[in-house]
């Protein structure tokens, strides 16, 4: 979601392949309410969205955006998690102390050119988190398989982030 003059909406972006963002949907409302959410992609869909070769969605860890994008495109829907959120989440469950080297150990497990051993990396960072902070290592668990689609599709890793509604 992003802020609108106090207000918070949701907004549905395409990338196209040359990198322009286009906005193509916005509701009121945030993105854990899922009747808004699914409002909205149902609405890109009766415009005339074609998803029948597939999509992918970038989405922050909200559970009512995976919901809906799985009750709208079904299978259809590659899902990539934000990994600013995800970074994020895990890090707001440490000691200030800890938090900047566990952040570093995210971006490049996030960043590694082979999505399959940045999965082992982060795998063994929230095994080592198990130890001492459970509850931060439950977070980076949650969704990890989606940390890593854009990788695995070999696109731009900046698609990896929900971050692209912002200038730049």
């Amino acid at each position: 979601g992003a802020e609108f003059g106090g207000s918070m909406c949701v907004v549905a972006l395409v990338v196209t392949s040359d990198g322009t963002k286009v906005p193509v949907g916005l509701r009121l409302g945030d993105t854990e309410n899922a009747t808004v959410v699914k409002a909205l992609l149902a609405d890109i869909v009766d415009r005339g969205l074609d998803y029948s070769k597939g999509l992918l969605v970038v989405i922050d860890g909200a559970k009512a955006l995976a919901s809906a994008v799985g009750s709208v495109f079904g299978d259809l829907a590659l899902v990539q998690r934000c990994q600013i959120h995800k970074r994020r989440n895990v890090t707001d469950h440490l000691p200030k102390a800890s938090r900047e080297a566990v952040d570093a150990r995210l971006r490049g497990a996030f960043a590694d050119p082979d999505p399959d051993a940045g999965l082992r990396k982060a795998k063994a960072l929230a095994a080592e988190l198990d130890k001492t902070h459970p509850d931060a290592a439950g977070s980076l668990r949650e969704g990890l398989d989606q940390m890593f689609t854009v990788r695995r599709l070999g696109i731009d890793g900046t698609l990896a982030q929900t971050r692209i509604l912002q200038p730049g």
